[in-house]
């Protein structure tokens, strides 16, 4: 399958009181378009699944999915996992540390029990083809100046401006990753791996 037929879908998880802004982005030569941006509220893990049904009916196996959120718990408090650790240590990010299962119901924690939800819900029709990133890690690294992406100013306000970004960085993520450009923080962990684009 070549590349110009894949999507790459980046999700940016903000939590059920706000939309998850999901970015679909395809590829012809050095230029990525975004040739969608959906906006989608979820409240309850049938949501997601719903989500995970949409995609798959609108792309099939053709989409590599990057979702900006932990995939799994901590396995310790105040540690977070060790993909996060290393990210920090790189200097890349200062990410928030996942919540362990006995901290996962606190508040704090409620756009991160989205993330598992969209997780799951896409790993039941994806499988490997979806991955952990962390866009604020990924715009560090993102060094390429021969990659152009067509962004429509139209799906960008005040309000969201930042999330369709991250959104958009995702599905540049899932690029990078799925041709084999990228590095991999936490690899052979149990507790997840975040992917930046790399060398």
């Amino acid at each position: 399958m070549s590349n110009e037929q894949k999507r790459y879908i980046g999700i940016d998880v903000a939590g059920s009181k706000r939309d998850q802004v999901i970015a679909v982005l395809n590829r012809k030569n050095r230029r990525m378009t975004v040739e969608d941006i959906r906006f989608r509220r979820i409240r309850k893990r049938k949501d997601a699944a719903l989500l995970a049904g949409e995609i798959w009916r609108d792309y099939g196996k053709r989409a590599v999915i990057a979702i900006d959120s932990p995939r799994r718990l901590s396995p310790g408090p105040k540690c977070g996992r060790q993909c996060e650790r290393e990210i920090k240590k790189e200097g890349l990010a200062n990410p928030q540390w996942s919540p362990t299962r006995t901290e996962i119901g606190e508040a704090r924690y409620e756009w991160m029990r989205v993330g598992f939800d969209l997780f799951r819900a896409f790993d039941s029709y994806y499988g490997r083809n979806v991955i952990e990133v962390f866009p604020t890690a990924s715009y560090k690294v993102l060094k390429d100046p021969g990659i152009r992406v067509d962004l429509p100013f139209s799906h960008i306000t005040k309000k969201n401006g930042q999330d369709v970004l991250d959104a958009v960085c995702a599905a540049i993520t899932a690029y990078y990753w799925d041709n084999g450009s990228s590095r991999s923080f936490g690899e052979g962990d149990k507790h997840g791996e975040i992917i930046v684009p790399g060398e």
